[in-house]
């Protein structure tokens, strides 16, 4: 997870994100803090602050729980075997993962007699949702009735949880029960996929983007860790789990509220490769426009990024007008000046000649060129795949194809 630093002032404590052991793991800076009962807590880091108090830093294993709210955190504090939700319905089993704006538990429907996944709200996230600011509840209605589909994200319910501390109200949105993202995934197989996966991983992505799209639910977020393979698994199979691998905690952490546990993460078993090919993938966060798509291609084939920053000292390019120029340079295009006429940022990129400002060089390199370099497509496949990824990689978007058309060109044909 990339690193990721906010900060605020409350009650003249400060609090911010620092990247630790690998993970974005938060640290929170405050100038006073529970009192220590036992031994000094290990992720305890004494310093002086900006005027010239003592502060102590908190590293925090996992979600920074019990922390306010309003400062833009406000993780959910649940214990295992809690009954949730109407009539208390739903009873939480382990943690499954968390993220920037949620955590989401594996839990028992009592009333459906079933597992199901439960991605509850940080108190800040659902402020937004609360305040209009955000529209992922909405999202996931629109998408779940009056039918669904087998790519996407289904809402069974929702409820609202009453918080603890300072960590405000939470947001629970109940869905079905997925096995894990195709991040998990690749990096388990630390390979680059098989060109069938690929394919099959693409298709049901588009499958559900063409599904959000004709709801009227758009977003520009799709990538790795949004893309989700279904579970697969009985309730025998979950009960096992659950029973040779119990829920965990990790140990006592002090925090903004007093000391807090937070649950270990424990997500279910990755699939094997081959198990991987006989597994439906679910969009998870709804919408994309199509020219992201055209990059993910390129990702999932390839195993890397189309487009990254790499600067060029002779051509004086920034990150900003670097990605411009790849742009130009892979797709062969130019940027027309319609589109250009009506963002306010073209000035500061083009001239009145559409052309870059900053003068580099325009080398058509087109998007066969980088696949062959990589190796890991037999050529048969580079054109029929760079011909897909230029339906969607147009610089003007009235020219790049619809959802619904990609899902009949021919690169598909074969795969379920």
């Amino acid at each position: 997870m990339s690193l990721f630093i906010r900060s605020l002032v409350c009650d003249k404590n400060y609090f911010h994100f620092r990247s630790f052991t690998g993970i974005a793991a938060p640290i929170a800076r405050m100038t006073s803090v529970p009192p220590i009962a036992t031994a000094k807590p290990t992720n305890q880091h004494f310093s002086v602050g900006p005027h010239g108090k003592e502060c102590v830093d908190l590293t925090f294993v996992e979600e920074p729980l019990g922390l306010p709210a309003e400062g833009g955190y406000g993780w959910p504090q649940l214990n295992f075997s809690e009954a949730v939700g109407p009539d208390n319905r739903y009873v939480i089993l382990r943690k499954l993962g968390w993220g920037m704006s949620s955590s989401t538990w594996l839990a028992h429907d009592r009333q459906g007699n079933s597992h199901v996944a439960i991605k509850v709200l940080n108190g800040y996230y659902t402020d937004l949702e609360k305040r209009g600011r955000v529209w992922e509840l909405e999202s996931l209605k629109r998408l779940s009735s009056p039918t669904s589909n087998a790519h996407c994200l289904r809402l069974f319910s929702n409820f609202t949880l009453p918080g603890k501390g300072s960590t405000g109200e939470h947001i629970c949105l109940v869905t079905q029960l997925l096995g894990g993202d195709i991040k998990s995934l690749h990096e388990a197989q630390d390979a680059v996929f098989p060109l069938p996966l690929a394919k099959r991983i693409l298709l049901h992505t588009l499958r559900g983007i063409g599904h959000s799209h004709s709801h009227g639910v758009v977003h520009t977020d799709l990538k790795h860790d949004n893309i989700f393979f279904d579970a697969q698994m009985t309730s025998e199979a979950l009960d096992n789990i659950l029973a040779s691998d119990p829920p965990r905690r990790h140990p006592p952490e002090p925090s903004f509220d007093g000391f807090v546990e937070a649950a270990a993460m424990q997500p279910l078993p990755t699939p094997t490769i081959d198990e991987a090919m006989k597994r439906t993938y679910v969009l998870a966060d709804f919408g994309s426009y199509i020219w992201t798509f055209g990059c993910l291609i390129f990702e999932f084939v390839t195993s890397r990024a189309l487009f990254k920053y790499e600067p060029y000292a002779e051509y004086k390019l920034d990150e900003e007008n670097n990605m411009l120029y790849q742009m130009l340079c892979y797709t062969c295009e130019d940027f027309p000046d319609h589109i250009l006429n009506v963002s306010s940022q073209a000035v500061k990129f083009f001239d009145t000649s559409c052309n870059l400002k900053a003068g580099p060089p325009l080398i058509d390199y087109p998007f066969e060129i980088s696949i062959r370099n990589y190796k890991v497509i037999p050529e048969a496949d580079v054109l029929s795949t760079t011909n897909l990824m230029r339906k969607c990689l147009r610089l003007d978007p009235a020219n790049r194809a619809s959802a619904s058309e990609l899902l009949e060109d021919p690169w598909f044909a074969g795969i379920d």
